[in-house]
């Protein structure tokens, strides 16, 4: 991505980059998701999601267009998958 970014002439601080799959970066949210899960505040459950049986991934709502998926115009499925979940609602007065 960089070199095809610098091939176009696009100005980029690249000391401001944050990679998700460095190290230094997602240690820190596996660290803050283990505190959550120590406390109880995420869990896992089964849970009906939109599937795209030819992409074979779960779509969010705004990715169905008309019961078709936004990729491949295939037939959304509706299926049960095990997911994580937050509590968030436990500080719901709070926020």
């Amino acid at each position: 991505m960089r070199l095809q970014l610098k091939q176009l002439g696009i100005s980029y601080d690249w000391s401001r980059e944050i990679a998700t799959c460095d190290p230094e970066y997602y240690k820190w949210n596996q660290w803050f998701f283990i505190k959550m899960w120590e406390k109880g505040l995420a869990y896992r459950k089964e849970s009906l999601v939109n599937w795209c049986p030819s992409c074979q991934t779960v779509l969010a709502n705004e990715q169905v267009n008309q019961g078709l998926c936004w990729r491949c115009d295939s037939t959304v499925q509706t299926k049960k998958l095990e997911q994580w979940f937050l509590k968030i609602t436990d500080y719901a007065q709070e926020l």
